[in-house]
């Protein structure tokens, strides 16, 4: 266990996937189907998360909770709340003109628990979708802040969804390379420059960005020394 929970922390989750499944034909359980049925969404494998949050949402008990670590404070939900927050999410990714449906899987997440806060900013987000977005941005969530004040991004998301910017965050990013620069690391940082650089660049030819925003000091300088960073690199460059 301890190693499928170490891998989903250092954001590997195909190999997590590969360690909660060993676990789950040993053991089924409620808990381990959420793992499992969380990474699948992450590595965009929406029937596979399904089949587990069915097992899930059948097989939780009253009495089960899940803890989530998205805000300063950590709070508990229903795990049947939590499965049903997924089952959201999973009805958008499969057919994205299904608002209404995915829209339903979240009211009944917040009946059982009106204060589960990522069910709260995921309905928003459904029902923001409902008016096409004037602009699509992708945020640098920052991987101090998230940690210590998860409210900033939450509250930056909120603010800009209520003016109909769809903001998106690419769990592929988890830092912007500058803790990595400011120990001397050049060759991990400029690794993670690139990295962001590209998996944004993708995204933008794919989905199309009409901007790339941090809301965090330090990461909004890094982000603007992309450029010269790269100013010898035409590959970069063009990107």
């Amino acid at each position: 266990m301890f190693l499928a929970i170490s891998l989903k922390a250092l954001n590997q989750p195909k190999r997590a996937i590969e360690q909660f499944e060993v676990l789950y034909k040993r053991n089924p359980n409620a808990f381990l189907a959420y793992e499992l049925a969380d990474l699948k969404i992450q590595v965009g494998d929406p029937n596979g998360a399904m089949v587990n949050i069915e097992y899930g949402i059948i097989n939780a008990k009253d009495d089960m909770k899940y803890a989530f670590y998205e805000r300063q404070q950590p709070y508990e939900v229903p795990l049947k709340a939590a499965f049903l927050h997924l089952k959201g999410l999973v009805t958008f990714n499969l057919d994205r003109d299904n608002i209404d449906g995915a829209l339903t899987y979240m009211n009944e997440a917040l009946l059982l628990d009106p204060n589960f806060n990522l069910a709260s900013l995921s309905k928003q987000a459904l029902e923001n979708k409902k008016n096409p977005p004037v602009a699509r941005v992708a945020l640098l969530t920052g991987c101090v802040q998230r940690v210590v004040s998860p409210e900033i991004n939450e509250s930056t998301i909120r603010l800009l969804n209520r003016h109909h910017i769809e903001v998106i965050v690419l769990p592929e990013i988890n830092c912007c390379g500058s803790l990595d620069h400011h120990m001397g690391k050049e060759n991990a940082a400029h690794e993670l420059y690139k990295k962001n650089i590209n998996l944004w660049y993708d995204e933008y030819l794919n989905s199309g960005l009409t901007a790339i925003i941090s809301n965090t000091s330090g990461c909004g300088t890094t982000l603007k020394d992309y450029g010269f960073i790269f100013r010898d690199d035409k590959e970069m460059r063009k990107k």
